[in-house]
C-alpha cells in the first residue's frame, strides 16, 4: 500500500507517508467508509496532513481527514482519522422542498447535479464531482417512475435511502490524472451508482466465481462471532391500564418456557383502546421498536 497526500484545495499530490506505524480502512457498499493512520511525530509529512487532506490508499479508495490525536508513549505518534471520499454527499442538504418525478437512477444524478455540480447558489458548488458517462455506472433501475420529496436531510443520506432500495449504492471514484507535468492530481470525483454482482460459484450470470480459501493462498484469517448477551425471547408488552387491570399482551416465541423463556419488559403506556390494539398491531409496534434480524431469526434487543 503506497500512501499518497493530495491538497484539499488544488488536489494535486503533495507529499508520500513513507513511514505508517498503523493503517486500516473499511471500504462500506452503504455506509461512508472510514480509516484510521498511525504516523511517527518525526515524520515530515505530518505538516500536509491538514483537516480536509486527501489520502489515497488503493485503487478508488481515497480517505478525507477529519480528526487528529496526538499520543505520548514510549514511541511518540499522531493518529489521523476519517471518511472515504462519499463523506462529501454530507457536505449538502435539501434547503427547501424538494420534488422529483423519475426512475430512482435518474432521481439521484439530478440530485447530485443539483445540489453539487449545478446548484442555484454558486457558494455551493463543489466543482471536483462528476457524474460517471460510463452505463455499468448508471445502469437503470427497471421501475416505475416514483415521487421523491425532501426537505432537511443531507444528499448522502437520501441517495443512500433511495438506491438501498434496490440493492444498489454508490460511491464517488477519484480519477487520477497521472499525465500531467507536475505531480499528479485528482481530476475529479466521479459520482458512481453501483450494483451488487453475484460472484457464486454458478451464478445465474455466469460471471467467474470470486472464492476463499487458505487453500488458495488468498485468504489468512477466519473471525466468527456470536453474541447473545442481548438476546430476548418473548416481548412482554404492558398497554393501557392500571395495577391488575392493565392490559398485557405477550409477543414473540410465546411457547418457550422455563430456561428457554427470556423476557423483556415493554412499557407501552402510549398505547389506548382507541387506537385498536389487538396481539397483531402489539407485534408489530414491538418489532419496529425492538425486533432484529439475527441469523434467519427475529430477536427482541
Amino acid at each position: 500500500m503506497k500512501l499518497e497526500i493530495f491538497d484539499k484545495y488544488t488536489r494535486k499530490r503533495v507529499e508520500l507517508i513513507r513511514t505508517c506505524n498503523y493503517a486500516t480502512y473499511t471500504n462500506e457498499f452503504f455506509g461512508q467508509g472510514k480509516f484510521e493512520l498511525r504516523i511517527p511525530t518525526n515524520d515530515p509529512c505530518i505538516e500536509y496532513l491538514q483537516f480536509g487532506t486527501y489520502i489515497y490508499f488503493d485503487e478508488g479508495i481515497v480517505g478525507i481527514v477529519k480528526g487528529e490525536k496526538d499520543t505520548e508513549t514510549s514511541d511518540f505518534e499522531v493518529t489521523f482519522c476519517g471518511y472515504l471520499l462519499k463523506h462529501i454527499l454530507t457536505y449538502r442538504s435539501f434547503l427547501l422542498t424538494t420534488k422529483y418525478y423519475e426512475k430512482p437512477n435518474v432521481v439521484v444524478r439530478n440530485m447530485v447535479q443539483d445540489l453539487f455540480i449545478n446548484p442555484t447558489d454558486t457558494k455551493r458548488i463543489i466543482s471536483s464531482i462528476s457524474l460517471s458517462n460510463d452505463s455499468e455506472y448508471n445502469p437503470v433501475i427497471d421501475v416505475n417512475k416514483h415521487t421523491y420529496q425532501n426537505t432537511g436531510d443531507t444528499a448522502f443520506d437520501v441517495i443512500s435511502e433511495i438506491l438501498k432500495e434496490y440493492d444498489c449504492s454508490f460511491d464517488l471514484y477519484p480519477d487520477i490524472n497521472n499525465n500531467t507535468s507536475s505531480a499528479p492530481d485528482f481530476e475529479s470525483f466521479e459520482f458512481r451508482i453501483l450494483k451488487p454482482v453475484n460472484r457464486t460459484i454458478n451464478n445465474p450470470d455466469h460471471l467467474n466465481p470470486i472464492v476463499f480459501s487458505f487453500d488458495l493462498n488468498n485468504l489468512s484469517r477466519i473471525d466468527y462471532e456470536e453474541d447473545g448477551r442481548a438476546y430476548n425471547s418473548v416481548a412482554i408488552v404492558a398497554s393501557y391500564g392500571s395495577g391488575q387491570e392493565r392490559k398485557v399482551i405477550e409477543v414473540g416465541e410465546t411457547q418457550k418456557t422455563g430456561i428457554d423463556r427470556i423476557e423483556l419488559y415493554v412499557d407501552a403506556r402510549d398505547l389506548q383502546p382507541d387506537m385498536g390494539v389487538s396481539e397483531e398491531w402489539v407485534e408489530g409496534y414491538v418489532d419496529d421498536q425492538f425486533g432484529e434480524l439475527v441469523d434467519g431469526e427475529y430477536w427482541f434487543i
